[in-house]
């Protein structure tokens, strides 16, 4: 039987005009099966934007990350981490697994569910990250969301 985990985050803010990194999931020695990302942002710009989902050839060089939380307290401790800042940026591989485009002055929601019983499953010692693609100056002062994941 797996054990489910979630944790909220605050996203990184590339610099204006930069694509760039919001969060990455970062596995430790053991598969995850995603069932939930939801992404909230905050934008400030004429200019939308666009976020897309892509599983990473490497993690990067995290300096903010933090451990997933078990839903039930008696349960061991998740060895995934969600990063929101890098020395070193993650790096992508591959197509988008999904894409969304978001507005620039506004507010968007993003709920990415996968199915009940086969999730997404991101390998062990290796990791996903929703990336800001587009490159106009727009700012997203504030966005943050929650991930939900067994392990």
């Amino acid at each position: 039987m797996s054990t489910a985990y979630e944790r909220g985050f605050l996203g990184a803010q590339p610099a204006s005009g930069v694509a760039g990194p919001l969060v990455c999931i970062r596995t430790g020695s053991l598969a995850i099966r995603l069932r939930t990302l939801e992404h909230w942002s905050q934008g400030t710009a004429a200019a939308g934007g666009r976020l897309e989902l892509y599983r990473v050839s490497a993690t990067g060089t995290p300096t903010t990350s933090g451990l997933g939380q078990a839903i039930d307290a008696a349960d061991a401790a998740s060895l995934t981490n969600l990063d929101t800042a890098w020395s070193v940026n993650p790096t992508l591989t591959g197509q988008p697994l999904r894409s969304r485009t978001i507005s620039g002055n506004g507010n968007d929601w993003i709920f990415w569910h996968w199915h009940e019983q086969n999730g997404l499953v991101v390998p062990a010692n290796s990791g996903l990250v929703l990336w800001r693609i587009t490159t106009e100056a727009q700012l997203y002062p504030n966005n943050g969301g929650e991930i939900g994941w067994e392990e």
